[in-house]
């Protein structure tokens, strides 16, 4: 994905919350993607709102509508202009499991701000996107332990590597 074709999906996050607050036309464009997709919602540069999917079932633009209005308008906020609001949309590529022989390893393989993180233990499976270790200011272990608990996992699960994949 290039940068103009991020900015169509910037923009189709925009309109379709202006949508539903001024009934303006949502923009969707027309964009190939295999793999998940995340938007978040920011004020002043912190997160107030996340939806996404970890697999598409429908097409990319789609998608972010769907997910753009669930993220503005939700129990726990309702966007009521687009004034100061920020939208970052997080594509997933590919999961790549992380192989290593001894649970430090992944200190290796993991920048923090730069890679995100997926836990699959069993039947249960979560992320956290890259920035989730910048905003909390986690370290290493703080961010798996993390990933871990969003799963409703033990924190430490990950350390568990014949019973749980890092990708």
């Amino acid at each position: 994905m290039n940068l103009d074709e991020g900015k169509l999906l910037v923009k189709c996050a925009r309109s379709a919350i202006s949508s539903v607050l001024k009934g303006d036309k949502i923009v969707i464009p027309n964009l190939k993607w295999n793999y998940g997709v995340f938007v978040n919602l920011l004020d002043k540069d912190k997160v107030v709102s996340s939806m996404g999917m970890l697999e598409l079932k429908r097409p990319l633009g789609d998608a972010v509508v769907n997910l753009t209005k669930m993220a503005a308008f939700n129990d726990q906020i309702s966007i009521k202009d687009l004034d100061g609001i920020k939208i970052e949309i997080n594509l997933l590529k590919e999961r790549e499991l992380i192989k290593v022989k001894f649970p430090d390893e992944y200190k290796d393989k993991i920048v923090l701000g730069k890679h995100g993180v997926m836990v699959e233990c069993e039947d249960v499976r979560d992320l956290l996107l890259p920035r989730v270790a910048v905003d909390h200011n986690l370290d290493f272990v703080g961010y798996l332990d993390s990933l871990c608990d969003k799963a409703g996992l033990i924190p430490e699960t990950w350390k568990e590597i014949k019973a749980c994949k890092i990708y």
